[in-house]
């Protein structure tokens, strides 16, 4: 294989870790605003909402979850056809780097907007009709924020499940996981999985502190996968457990070397990936960090030496251990075969 970036820019590739509200783009914002008559909407100019969601380096994980449930994104959320524009946007963005499956994350439970199961169903046509155009396979993972009250979380967790055959392909637990224990929800958890078949993703070792006893219990729910786990490195036991049972960890290098998680160049993704841990790779948040999944492999290749062998590893990774049904999964492992002889 080439190392000059042609593997990279041909590729098929899975996106498995992308949140809907961060990932609209800056002018779609400014003008949903208009059209929503945002009286109090307090940016004026793309530039001016780009320099509100820049994140800037080293500014931890805390200050940053503040910085998104603070930013003025929840009117979007009451208007079908608001909805459907940014899950449609979010979709066609992820084209343009060669993205043919995706799972995309959006927390349905949104105060003064539309109810929760009408909110995935607005993601879920949006989504759909950006998938036919382009040809990609997009499905929808229904967030539960710990900060939730456990009704809230009931909820989404219905609303879900509603839609389950629908492209609705798992819940996912997001937010502080320092403040928040996921012991809170762990029944809710179970309930979708064990009583409805739906598998959960759950945000667990991105922060500090007692990260690895919130590990335990995203475990103790079945988690089917965990999102971001880059400090699972530090707990051999843990990390032997995660092993064993192959866990897959969806991770996102630019965003937790900005927050100052870890640096790309200690990334653990290779240590990972000779324990046999199926780790792939997502943007998170585009809208806050600049992020495109061709930027995120290109960043594994010249910045943490990973070889075009393991590139396409943890490509292959993210459609092997995706959500999609089997039948799906199967063919989008052959185009992505194919299209590294490309």
């Amino acid at each position: 294989m080439n190392t000059d970036g042609v593997l990279i820019s041909r590729m098929h590739k899975p996106q498995v870790h992308l949140h809907l509200e961060g990932a609209i783009r800056p002018q779609t914002l400014l003008e949903l605003a208009a059209e929503h008559r945002v009286g109090d909407f307090p940016y004026h100019t793309v530039d001016e909402i780009k320099l509100a969601a820049r994140v800037e380096r080293g500014q931890g994980l805390t200050r940053f979850i503040d910085q998104i449930q603070g930013f003025p994104l929840r009117f979007v959320f009451t208007k079908s056809s608001s909805i459907q524009r940014i899950a449609y946007e979010a979709v066609e963005d992820e084209h343009k780097s060669r993205v043919t499956y995706m799972e995309m994350m959006v927390g349905p439970h949104k105060p003064g907007g539309l109810p929760p199961a009408q909110i995935l169903r607005e993601v879920l046509i949006g989504a759909k009709a950006a998938g036919r155009k382009y040809r990609m396979h997009a499905y929808i993972i229904a967030a539960i924020n710990r900060k939730m009250e456990l009704e809230s979380a009931w909820e989404v967790a219905r609303a879900a499940v509603s839609h389950h055959r629908n492209g609705v392909v798992a819940l996912a637990l997001v937010g502080d996981e320092n403040k928040y224990p996921a012991a809170a929800f762990k029944e809710v958890f179970l309930w979708a999985l064990n009583q409805h078949g739906m598998p959960s993703v759950q945000h667990a070792l991105e922060g500090n502190g007692r990260v690895a006893e919130g590990m335990k219990q995203v475990m103790a729910s079945k988690a089917s996968a965990i999102d971001h786990g880059v400090q699972l490195y530090k707990y051999r036991d843990l990390e032997r457990q995660v092993a064993d049972q192959k866990l897959p960890m969806r991770m996102c290098p630019t965003p937790n070397d900005l927050l100052g998680v870890e640096p790309i160049e200690s990334f653990p993704i290779r240590h990972y990936l000779q324990l046999g841990i199926p780790v792939s790779l997502g943007t998170d948040d585009p809208f806050f960090f600049g992020t495109t999944l061709n930027g995120e492999y290109r960043a594994l290749r010249d910045r943490l030496g990973l070889t075009d062998q393991e590139v396409i590893q943890v490509a292959y990774n993210g459609f092997a251990h995706g959500f999609a049904p089997k039948g799906v999964k199967e063919r989008l492992i052959e185009q992505f075969k194919q299209s590294l002889l490309a």
